[in-house]
């Protein structure tokens, strides 16, 4: 859930900045609400990578306006939706810079 990246709470904050100091987050995926049947709550993919110990860039994708109503209650990624998401991830992660499509955002975090 969303909530996960932003929670106040200092033991989920300390292990949220522990992963970003060792350089464990690669990316941050802000997807849609009603992905899930079991719930219309937005979610947030977290790409992780083997920490190498120091911080390291995080790029950032805002796609919460992908996907399709299927129902009322339930959103469908489509395969370009899908593909967008991965290919600003794979020109980020070939140094080409934050990068836009019709739907997905893409943007770099630089950690210091």
């Amino acid at each position: 859930a969303n909530s996960a990246s932003s929670s106040q709470n200092p033991k989920e904050r300390f292990i949220r900045a522990k992963m970003i100091e060792e350089g464990a987050v690669a990316c941050v995926v802000a997807l849609p609400s009603h992905l899930f049947s079991s719930t219309s709550i937005p979610v947030t993919l977290w790409l992780l990578r083997f920490p190498t110990g120091k911080p390291e860039d995080v790029v950032v994708i805002d796609a919460t306006t992908t996907g399709k109503m299927v129902s009322r209650s339930l959103r469908i990624l489509a395969e370009s939706d899908i593909s967008e998401i991965a290919e600003l991830y794979a020109s980020w992660r070939q140094q080409d810079g934050p990068r836009a499509t019709d739907h997905v955002l893409s943007d770099s975090m630089p950690i210091e």
